[in-house]
């Protein structure tokens, strides 16, 4: 049986699957280790979701939400999705996504964002999702925005995002 669920970031067992697919799908350099998934950010636990089949973790979603740089706007951010290699392909990512978009609504968050390198395979399947890209620059990764109101645009530039994020 396939359950979606929020992550529970103090169960150990849960944390280590998670370690475990990251290190399955990822080089060396880009996976995260346990401290990665236990670092406190802004709603992460009301933002982040795992699925698993038979009580077994198969893929996971580490949200969280942070404020524009004016401070008007709550924006909920995708920091990692990963499924395990063996059910890529199946719809579970798809299914943590609109998780993590339906807990987002449920917040009052209207705005969400995702970064991507511009060489992601996955860049199809964030659009295919709903999500846009914020800035045509040529640049190594970009963000991808989904609104249910056009007002990100108004508020804020890239480079104001990715200073805003680093800031908290």
């Amino acid at each position: 049986m396939i359950e979606l669920n929020l992550c529970d970031f103090s169960n150990e067992l849960i944390i280590n699957q998670f370690v475990e697919i990251d290190k399955e799908s990822f080089n060396t350099n880009e996976c995260w280790n346990e401290f990665n998934f236990k670092k406190k950010i802004f709603l992460k636990n009301e933002l982040s979701c795992f699925i698993s089949e038979n009580n077994c973790v198969q893929g996971f979603l580490i949200g969280s939400a942070y404020r524009d740089i004016n401070q008007i706007e709550k924006i909920a951010h995708i920091n990692r999705i990963v499924v395990a290699k063996n059910n890529q392909g199946k719809g579970f990512g798809s299914k943590l996504v609109q998780f993590f978009e339906k807990n987002a609504l449920e917040l009052g968050i209207d705005n969400l964002t995702l970064e991507v390198k511009n060489d992601n395979l996955l860049n199809k399947f964030y659009t295919n999702l709903g999500y846009n890209q914020l800035n045509g620059k040529e640049i190594e990764s970009y963000l991808l925005v989904k609104q249910k109101f056009d007002k990100l645009n108004k508020f804020l530039s890239l480079e104001q995002l990715v200073y805003k994020k680093s800031k908290i």
